[in-house]
């Protein structure tokens, strides 16, 4: 009887137990949605960044960085751009194209972005996507026309590459043929 007793409590508890790490979890990526940085939510939930990375990043969420500066978007905005940078890449917006007046040598770091961010969707372990040169700059391209809500990660992220690489009409020669560095493994 005692055994019985015993185990009846555990499962009680145990029940008790997933509804408040769910509870915990919600609140965590409500406080990081609500633009609360990730140290200050680790602080208060006594645990690593990295693990509330990994918790995020589980919620689909990427963490861009760009010149010693982390950037995480939700799973929405992240799909949002990679439709962008892969349309770019593939061709389907040549309207937007002729209006963005940057040329086309951005287009392979635009694709390699959409590719690179897809896969940090999938990766459990929260991996940063880090934003070179070409890729920034595809980024801020894309950015140029996508609406930001204010204030948000997003437009913070676009105001900064907008400071870093300016607006058209671009001086040709300033257009760069971008090299992308060899894949990262």
């Amino acid at each position: 009887m005692a055994a019985a007793l015993a185990i009846s409590r555990l499962q009680v508890a145990e029940g008790r137990f997933l509804e408040a790490q769910e509870e915990r979890r919600n609140a965590i990526l409500e406080s990081v949605r609500s633009n609360v940085p990730l140290r200050e939510v680790a602080e208060v939930a006594h645990c690593s960044h990295e693990t509330i990375r990994r918790i995020v990043a589980a919620d689909g969420a990427v963490t861009l960085e760009f010149d010693g500066q982390s950037y995480l978007l939700g799973g929405q905005t992240v799909e949002l751009l990679i439709y962008k940078l892969a349309g770019n890449a593939n061709g389907r917006f040549a309207k937007d194209l002729e209006r963005l007046q940057a040329g086309h040598a951005w287009l392979p770091a635009a694709g390699a972005l959409a590719d690179e961010l897809h896969a940090a969707m999938a990766d459990e372990d929260g991996a940063t996507v880090h934003l070179d040169d070409p890729r920034a700059f595809a980024l801020h391209q894309v950015l140029r026309f996508t609406t930001k809500g204010n204030p948000s990660i997003l437009a913070d992220l676009g105001e900064r590459l907008g400071a870093e690489y300016s607006y058209p009409p671009y001086d040709p020669r300033a257009l760069r043929t971008w090299t992308l560095p060899e894949a990262r493994s």
